[in-house]
C-alpha cells in the first residue's frame, strides 16, 4: 500500500477508484506468487504428527525405524533418524531426485528392500511412480550411479500420509550389490503426484541430503529443520569373515576335518536349534573342495572351497556355502603360516555366502 505521506508531488492529487486497486492487486499478486516459486521451486509441506499407513509389507513402523531391525544379526535396516516424516517437500515441477546418505552395517552386501514414506495432503493418488537410485557417496556428495530401479508403482493409492515397501521378489532389480558401507539412497519421481517426499526433523543427525531437478545439479535439501530423507534399506551384510592365528602343523584330513589346497586346514563347529552341539563331519572332498554333515552323511550342509589365485591377486580365496539356518562355525588355518580365517553363520540365520576373494595374503 502506498502511504500519502511519502508522495512529493506539485500535481493535482487523482485518486483511483477502490474497484480499480482491487483489480490491480489481483491481477498483480500472481505474478509475484509465480516468482517466488521460480525462485526456490519446491514446495514444502508441513503437518503435526500423524498415523501412517502401510503397504506390501506388515512390518513397517508407526514412528520408529527400531521396528525395522531384523531378527538376523547379519541384516539390519538403516535409515534416517526418524522413519516417519513430520515435514515433506518436492519441486514444484513434481519430477526430481531426492537423496539421503545411508550408511550400512558392513562394507559390502546387498540391499534386498528399499522403504520411502510419502507425505500428502490431496486426495488420494493413484497415478504415483517413482525409480528407486542408489550412488556410491563421492565425499559426501551423490557420485556415480550404483544402480537404479525403474517404473516403481504402490499397489494401492497413496491415501494420506504412507509407508511404501518395495522388495525381492515383487520388484525387479533386488538384489542390489553395495560397494561400500556408505552410499546414497533415494527416489526420482516418473509422474507428476501430488504427493511429498517425507523428511525427518528430529533428532540431531543430519546426514547429507540433495535434491535435483531432471538434467540440473545436485541441491542441499537441508533448509533449517530438515534432518534427512525418510528412506531406509534392508541390508545384507556380506560374510568376510574374521581374522585369527592357528598352530604351524601338518595339514591332515579326517572325519573331523579336512585339507584342502595341501595346506590350508578346514574345520567346522555347529549349534543346532534344539541346543545340540558338536564338530561337522567331512565325508567327500577333492583336492580344494570339501563337503561336510551334522550326522547323515547324506545330508550335505556345508561345502568349502579354497582356491589358489596367487597370480590374480596374490592371494588364496575362499569360497564357502550351506544348506541349513543352523549355527555353523567354519575355522580355516594355514598350517604353513598360522594365519587363521574364521566365518560365522548365526542361529537361525540362513547361511550368508562366503566369497572372500581377499582370505589369505600368505602367497605362494
Amino acid at each position: 500500500m502506498l502511504c500519502p505521506a511519502v508522495l512529493r508531488s506539485t500535481a493535482p492529487t487523482r485518486v483511483l477508484p477502490r474497484f480499480v486497486l482491487l483489480l490491480l492487486v489481483a491481477l498483480l499478486l500472481p505474478w509475484q506468487t509465480a516468482a517466488s516459486a521460480q525462485e526456490t521451486d519446491y514446495l514444502p509441506w508441513r503437518s503435526p504428527d500423524r498415523a501412517f499407513s502401510t503397504q506390501t509389507s506388515a512390518n513397517l513402523p508407526t514412528s520408529s525405524p527400531d521396528g525395522l531391525v531384523s531378527t538376523r544379526s547379519e541384516v539390519q535396516i538403516t535409515t534416517a533418524p526418524d522413519l516417519v516424516p513430520d515435514n515433506g517437500v518436492r519441486y514444484s515441477s513434481g519430477t526430481g531426485e531426492y537423496v539421503t546418505l545411508a550408511t550400512m552395517t558392513a562394507d559390502s552386501g546387498t540391499i534386498s528392500r528399499f522403504i520411502v514414506c510419502f507425505g500428502a495432503i490431496s486426495p488420494a493418488q493413484s497415478n504415483v511412480e517413482y525409480d528407486i537410485l542408489f550412488y556410491r557417496n563421492s565425499n559426501g556428495m551423490p557420485g556415480s550411479l550404483i544402480q537404479e530401479i525403474l517404473g516403481v508403482r504402490p499397489n494401492d493409492p497413496i491415501n494420506g500420509d504412507t509407508c511404501v515397501s518395495s522388495e525381492a521378489p515383487g520388484v525387479t532389480g533386488f538384489p542390489v550389490a553395495v560397494p561400500s558401507r556408505r552410499i546414497f539412497i533415494g527416489i526420482r519421481y516418473t509422474t507428476v503426484p501430488r504427493v511429498w517426499v517425507g523428511f525427518d526433523d528430529n533428532g540431531n543427525a543430519m546426514p547429507p541430503s540433495f535434491m535435483r531437478r531432471p538434467g540440473g545439479a545436485w541441491e542441499d535439501a537441508h533448509d533449517g529443520d530438515l534432518r534427512a530423507f525418510t528412506f531406509a534399506v534392508e541390508f545384507d551384510a556380506e560374510n568376510t569373515g574374521s581374522n585369527g592365528t592357528c598352530p604351524v602343523q601338518t595339514c591332515t584330513t579326517n572325519s573331523k576335518q579336512v585339507c584342502l589346497s595341501d595346506r590350508f586346514q578346514v574345520t567346522a563347529n555347529f549349534k543346532d536349534q534344539g541346543g545340540g552341539t558338536g564338530a561337522m563331519n567331512w565325508d567327500d572332498y577333492r583336492a580344494n573342495t570339501g563337503i561336510a554333515y551334522f550326522s547323515d552323511p547324506n545330508n550335505a550342509e556345508l561345502v568349502v572351497k579354497v582356491l589358489e589365485t596367487c597370480a590374480i591377486n596374490n592371494r588364496f580365496w575362499v569360497f564357502a556355502g550351506g544348506l541349513t539356518d543352523q549355527e555353523i562355525d567354519v575355522r580355516i588355518c594355514d598350517t604353513q603360516t598360522g594365519v587363521e580365517k574364521q566365518y560365522f553363520n548365526p542361529l537361525k540365520t540362513p547361511f550368508q555366502p562366503v566369497t572372500d576373494t581377499d582370505a589369505f595374503a600368505t602367497c605362494p
